[in-house]
């Protein structure tokens, strides 16, 4: 009885410590969410938040490692009459 009681608890703390280094979350798994360029007109010229790929790329790593995932890709998506479209890419 001591043995399967043992056994028992030894089974529940090797999938306790592999549950916190991470061993059953699915990495490979790609998440796409967009972020907002939040432009504006003023004096009749569109002022952008996110102006080319290089402000998108490093605005979708923050939020990246906000959501605690990591970076994999950036789209940036040039309009030339309204806001311009960044997409992220995390793992």
């Amino acid at each position: 009885m001591y043995f399967g009681v043992a056994g028992a608890l030894i089974l529940i703390l090797v999938v306790l410590i592999l549950f916190s280094i991470g061993a059953f979350e699915n990495k490979g798994e790609v998440q796409k969410f967009s972020i907002d360029d939040e432009c504006s007109l003023i004096m009749g010229s569109i002022l952008h938040n996110i102006r080319d790929g290089g402000e998108c790329k490093i605005k979708c790593a923050n939020n990246c490692e906000i959501r605690e995932m990591t970076f994999h890709d950036s789209e940036f998506f040039l309009q030339n009459a309204s806001c311009h479209t960044c997409d992220c890419y995390c793992i």
